[in-house]
């Protein structure tokens, strides 16, 4: 494998930086958009009027974005650890 100078090395520190910086707003997102799910979930089985399929669509919107949430999540705590470990190696050069 090549070796790369240190000024590539915190090049791409700084490009898988903001890279994580976009997946936090993913982040955001599924978060919100699980928001959203739990309020149809509510609307569709606690309000006067009982509409299952509203329930039903919030409970497959709630799912789906938690997942998605946690996958995310997953993923930015493996690429701060690799933003790490590339600073680390530009350090000792």
């Amino acid at each position: 494998m090549k070796e790369l100078t240190k000024a590539q090395l915190l090049d791409e520190a700084k490009a898988q930086t903001n890279a994580l910086k976009t997946i936090k707003r993913w982040l955001m997102y599924a978060i919100g958009v699980s928001t959203m799910g739990a309020a149809l979930i509510y609307a569709g089985f606690a309000g006067a009027a009982k509409h299952t399929a509203l329930g039903v669509t919030g409970i497959i919107l709630t799912v789906l974005s938690v997942t998605a949430a946690i996958v995310i999540n997953l993923g930015l705590k493996k690429g701060g650890r690799n933003v790490e470990r590339i600073l680390k190696a530009a350090e000792s050069k």
